[in-house]
């Protein structure tokens, strides 16, 4: 599947990265039709244990360059997923288990995970106001291009699940 690295540092740089993991199997036609990622796409991409390893060493280098450009550490690495909780923790601690790299995830800062699907349903429960189609991230993103409310509500519950940290 795709990985995207997208740290975001306070009062520091924003960088990113992006790379396919290569399955150990052949990606079914539901599940390319659901991700629009196919076979031909990762047939040349790295093992999981190489963009494994390649994350764990960049989130390392974020959290060194913060601490050295503000005098301050980092103390939680959050990962903002889209049906994170069910799906892609789950999924990567599985993954991390599977290819012996628990090392990777037990000597860094990581356990705290927004779930922007687990938000979109409670932002998007009440039948009276008016609904994206889906809960898909896509449509969400079109959805809330435009709609000032809903990004105001959204920002308001991640700084409500931010200040408990």
């Amino acid at each position: 599947g795709r990985s995207t690295i997208s740290p975001r540092i306070r009062r520091g740089a924003r960088s990113g990265r992006q790379s396919l993991v290569r399955p150990s199997k052949d990606i079914s036609t539901f599940i390319a039709s659901l991700t629009g990622i196919t076979n031909d796409m990762v047939k040349t991409a790295s093992d999981f244990t190489a963009v494994a390893t390649e994350f764990f060493q960049f989130m390392g280098e974020i959290v060194q360059n913060h601490a050295t450009a503000t005098a301050s550490e980092i103390n939680n690495i959050i990962l903002v997923a889209h049906n994170g909780r069910v799906f892609d923790v789950p999924f990567l601690m599985r993954s991390i288990d599977r290819h012996n790299l628990a090392c990777l995830w037990r000597d860094s800062h990581y356990g705290f995970t927004i779930d922007t699907l687990h938000i979109s349903k409670r932002l998007f429960q009440n039948k009276a106001t008016r609904q994206p189609t889906n809960q898909k991230l896509g449509t969400l993103f079109q959805f809330l291009t435009g709609n000032f409310v809903a990004v105001v509500v959204i920002l308001f519950l991640f700084w409500l699940s931010s200040s408990s940290l």
